[in-house]
């Protein structure tokens, strides 16, 4: 029976990665998009999950366009950290411009 229970909160927890994930990337869009002043629905919408589960994981739009940019920046920051080290400094900086350019 713990087991059970075990499942359900497992596939609740994964539940809830899924909406958050895909309410930052309904954001990262219109972020993209250049459309910051867009009401909550609209980003529901595009998420395609209800308004209660915003709320449920953000506070404010605010606080998902943050999130949203955190994940855009800690991904970015993970490609900087994988390429290999270079002794010399304008190397590593230009190696960051290209890969920023084509990002």
């Amino acid at each position: 029976m713990t087991q059970v229970t075990g499942e359900r909160q497992n596939r609740l927890e994964r539940r809830k990665q899924l909406t958050r994930a895909a309410l930052i990337k309904a954001a990262q869009g219109f972020i993209a998009a250049g459309k910051f002043n867009v009401p909550v629905l609209d980003i529901t919408q595009a998420a395609d999950v209800g308004m209660g589960s915003f709320y449920n994981h953000f506070d404010s739009k605010e606080d998902l366009f943050q999130a949203a940019l955190d994940e855009i920046f800690d991904g970015y920051g993970a490609l900087l950290d994988r390429l290999p080290a270079v002794e010399d400094p304008a190397e590593t900086f230009a190696r960051s411009f290209r890969l920023t350019g084509r990002l």
